[in-house]
This record gives structure tokens, sequence and C-alpha cells, in this order.
């Protein structure tokens, strides 16, 4: 039952992003209404960033396997403030981007409705990272090792997906900036 929740997400969450990047593709093939916009250096630590969560929440499912319950909670958490520190990289670049794009420019609305929408995504990730750290301080007879073994499976494939997401993302800016 999980997995077919799992592809069902996944597949819906690569059809929103496969439509927003179709619309910023054919918007910017229109030279009249298309104005590049200059991407903040930011935009390569957030990067990192999401590239060190998918890390981490990998070593978290390794040390999960490896029945080392601790070392699992450790990468949990440290996961989780990566997250959180790329949300804070992209409040940042999204500030940064304020200021050189005009009001009311479509092509910069494109890019924060894309980053916005994947902040939300990330989001999403975090609050189930909560849900596995909760579940590890308050275990319930139900928690059994297989159960949080394919909650934290699927929790990691999201992450990859996730980067691979923001990977195409940054790829159609830079292509077309």
């Amino acid at each position: 039952m999980y997995w077919v929740g799992h592809i069902a997400t996944l597949v819906s969450i690569f059809a929103i992003f496969a439509a927003l990047i179709i619309a910023y593709l054919v918007r910017s093939t229109n030279p009249d209404q298309w104005r590049p916009i200059a991407l903040p250096g930011q935009l390569w630590f957030s990067t990192a960033l999401l590239a060190a969560c998918s890390l981490a929440i990998e070593m978290a499912r390794r040390a999960l396997r490896l029945y080392s319950v601790h070392a699992y909670s450790v990468w949990l958490v440290r996961t989780a403030w990566l997250a959180g520190f790329f949300l804070v990289s992209q409040v940042l670049c999204w500030r940064i981007m304020a200021a050189s794009i005009p009001a009311g420019d479509q092509n910069g609305g494109l890019f924060y409705i894309l980053t916005g929408s994947h902040a939300v995504h990330i989001l999403g990730g975090i609050a189930v990272l909560g849900y596995l750290l909760y579940r590890l301080a308050r275990p319930w007879a139900i928690d059994v090792e297989v159960r949080r073994e394919a909650i934290t499976f699927m929790l990691a494939t999201y992450w990859h997906f996730m980067l691979l997401i923001w990977l195409a993302i940054y790829g159609v800016f830079a292509l077309r900036s």
C-alpha cells in the first residue's frame, strides 16, 4: 500500500514540475515577452545543500539497515538541518532576486513559482523527517523495523527525486538566463 501512494506522489510531483518547466521554456521562446533573469550565485550553495540532504538521508537509510538506531537518528537530524538551511538559502535567493526583478515581471514570477513549489515539497519532506524522529522518541507497538525501513526508503527516494527536480529547474534557469 505504501508503494502505490509513494509512486503516485512522485508521478504527480513530476507532472506539476514538468508543466511549470514547459511553461517557462515556452515563454522563453518568445523574444517579445522574454527578458532573461540574472541568477544569484547563492543558487549554487542551495544546490550543494540539497545534494548534502540527499547524501544524509541515504546515510540514515544505511544506518537503519545496519541496525544502528543512534546513527540513524543522527543522520535524520542532519538531513532536517540541511533541509532547513536549504530553505533559508532559498529565501536569501528570493530576496536577492527581488532587488533585480521588476515588479510584475512574469519571467521572474515563474522563477518564484518554480522555486516556491519546490520549497513547499521540501517542507513536506521535513514533515516526514519530523514524524520519523518523533516515532523514534515515542515508539508505538506498530513501529516495527520493516515499517520504519519502508518509510525511510521512500523518504530517501523522495529526497533524491527532489534533488533531480531541483537540478532540472536550475538547469532550465541556467540555459535561459
